[in-house]
């Protein structure tokens, strides 16, 4: 069902086109692991480290580095298999390659 489409002009007037704002859902993060682990960083008195950074290294050496809520939580962390997890909360001036561990 097709047609001939035919213009005839001594002069063509193009305008520019329109510009489209185009939003993208942000699609959740996929976790393959079976484990997980979230915890509140707090001091000796139980009051949480809110809204600071840290870094966490797991037992199999994979690490992970975030900055806790506004009620101290750190980001969930996921594991294939259970296993330990070490939490070091930074100071303003640290960064996590220039802290070392105690074994060294």
């Amino acid at each position: 069902m097709g047609g001939k489409f035919e213009v005839k002009a001594g002069q063509h007037q193009f305008k520019t086109g329109e510009k489209v704002v185009s939003h993208f859902p942000i699609l959740p993060e996929i976790n393959n692991g079976i484990f997980n682990l979230s915890i509140q960083l707090t001091n000796n008195e139980n009051m949480p480290y809110c809204n600071k950074a840290y870094f966490a290294v797991t037992e199999s050496g994979k690490r992970f580095e975030g900055v806790t809520d506004d009620n101290g939580y750190t980001q969930r962390i996921y594991t294939e298999r259970e296993e330990l997890v070490y939490f070091h909360l930074l100071e303003n001036h640290d960064y996590p390659d220039q802290i070392q561990s105690e074994d060294e």
